[in-house]
């Protein structure tokens, strides 16, 4: 690893209670990836973290899914809303965990910020796979709520140069990744990949991580889901959503080369992006516990 900081960083990573957790993460990404997993599969990636039964079926028997009847196990759950609906929750509920571990808040930034912002690109990227594209869209939905993992990693392990990031982002209006480049040595999204790369990430969530500022530098089979990424990172800043401030005239840029590369017409964007803000209310009743 070139760089002897990032190098030290993701030794912390790894010794951390983040780090501890990398099993669980790992196989709930795969799992989401995975159009050929089945109950037992996701049975056995639950059984690594007990309390996460529990939360997932809180979940599945809440409003939310205004089902008639209440599940008590993870198989009724499966059989009644889905296996997809129940592999979107145990990820959905493991992220909001990782985004609340030794949360900190800067200013008017806070992990819950960061957390909206997450969830809208995941709703957004998934509604676009399967009503845009076709497609599943589990793993536009597990790269869209990690896409910004890289900046709990900065924040829990690199505070004090995180908050030199932001401060400096406030004052210079520069892009996050030139001036982590400058305070860190490596940016928040190359980190994330690093990490990926090294908990066995499927290759294509890699890749997103690492490209959702700037997908051109991503090898082609691997490009559509990380324009997909980084075309709902720029969305979510345009509805509000942002973790930190982003040029308008930039963000309209990237959101009409985007269109224009996925295929996609405004008119359309516009409907996912009304249901996006249906989906992120129920989804921030179940999982914010900020």
């Amino acid at each position: 690893m070139a760089n002897d900081k990032l190098a030290k960083v993701v030794k912390a990573i790894e010794s951390s209670d983040l780090g501890s957790i990398k099993v669980i993460l790992s196989g709930l990404v795969k799992l989401a990836n995975d159009p050929m997993a089945n109950i037992k599969d996701l049975q056995n990636i639950i059984k690594l973290d007990p309390p996460l039964a529990g939360k997932i079926l809180s979940v599945a028997n809440s409003a939310y899914y205004a089902t008639q009847r209440r599940f008590n196990n993870i198989e009724q759950a499966v059989i009644w809303i889905g296996l997809e609906a129940v592999k979107e929750i145990a990820l959905s509920q493991f992220a909001c965990d990782i985004f609340t571990m030794n949360s900190k808040k800067h200013r008017i930034r806070s992990r819950l910020s960061l957390w909206r912002h997450s969830l809208v690109v995941a709703i957004l990227a998934k509604l676009i796979y399967r009503r845009e594209l076709g497609k599943p869209g589990g793993n536009a939905f597990t790269a869209g709520i990690i896409h910004d993992i890289g900046l709990i990693f900065e924040d829990q392990h690199l505070n004090g140069d995180f908050v030199t990031v932001l401060e400096e982002m406030d004052e210079y209006d520069g892009s996050i990744v030139d001036i982590e480049q400058k305070v860190l040595g490596f940016d928040h999204a190359g980190l994330a990949m690093t990490i990926a790369n090294r908990w066995d990430f499927p290759s294509d969530i890699a890749f997103a991580l690492a490209g959702h500022h700037g997908p051109d530098s991503t090898p082609s089979n691997f490009r559509m889901l990380t324009n997909v990424i980084f075309l709902c990172d720029n969305v979510s800043h345009d509805m509000g959503f942002g973790f930190y401030e982003l040029s308008q005239e930039q963000v309209n840029e990237n959101i009409k080369n985007s269109l224009e590369l996925l295929q996609i017409d405004e008119h359309s964007l516009d409907l996912l992006s009304e249901d996006v803000n249906f989906e992120l209310d129920n989804m921030l009743k179940n999982f914010s516990p900020f």
